[in-house]
């Protein structure tokens, strides 16, 4: 082989390694969106699970207070009779 088919067969490598090397960082970007789609969906699920677990805390807490005042009234009508 001469140096020019050398030199020509070390060039195409080079611009193959060079498309390889370029479908990668595409690959990465798009998984690098879909990540991030990903964490989005997950903060917005997240976001509504607190808003639930805040409003069950606060039914509850309601519900606790509700059943304190009844046995405390029925604790008080208990006495006075």
């Amino acid at each position: 082989m001469n140096e020019d088919s050398v030199i020509s067969i070390r060039l195409d490598n080079l611009e193959e390694t060079g498309r390889r090397h370029e479908r990668l960082i595409e690959q990465l970007v798009q998984s690098n969106m879909d990540m991030k789609t990903g964490l989005a969906q997950v903060a917005t699920e997240l976001e509504v699970t607190n808003g639930l677990i805040a409003s069950y805390m606060s039914n509850t807490q309601k519900i606790t207070l509700a059943l304190i005042a009844i046995v405390a009234g029925a604790m008080g009508l208990s006495t006075q009779m």
